[in-house]
């Protein structure tokens, strides 16, 4: 009788280790923090050089000469001091000026696009009635 108990409690004791295991790997697991990548997160040096390299790509000859004068300006402080040596307002200004543009043609003619006059549509008299 007594190797019947010893076996049992050999058995138990085994499973209960073996239990105790599992529980402590599961518990070191739930606590254990894993960075994620975080790709969101850029450094401020990729930052500024990311924001130089799109204030380089404005296009002056399309701005109004005041607005170039002052993206110049600026670009020149930039590239001498570091885009930190620039105010908010001037990057954010910076960062407007760097946006998408609708292109117009050169010669835009806002007459062009209105309605014809004098009751002529394509050069042909309306027809009336029908």
């Amino acid at each position: 009788m007594l190797i019947p108990a010893l076996l049992l409690a050999v058995a138990g004791g085994a499973g209960l280790g073996l239990w105790y295991r599992h529980v402590r790997r599961r518990r070191m697991a739930a606590r254990r923090v894993i960075e994620k990548p975080n790709s969101h997160y850029s450094s401020e040096h990729v930052r500024r050089r990311e924001r130089r390299s799109k204030w380089s790509r404005i296009d002056l000859d399309r701005l109004h000469p005041l607005n170039r004068e002052e993206v110049r300006r600026l670009l020149r402080i930039a590239d001498e001091a570091g885009p930190g040596a620039l105010s908010e307002r001037d990057r954010q200004f910076l960062d407007n000026m760097s946006l998408p543009r609708k292109r117009e043609p050169k010669n835009h003619d806002r007459r062009s696009n209105a309605a014809p006059t004098g009751g002529q549509l394509g050069g042909q008299a309306p027809a009336l009635g029908t």
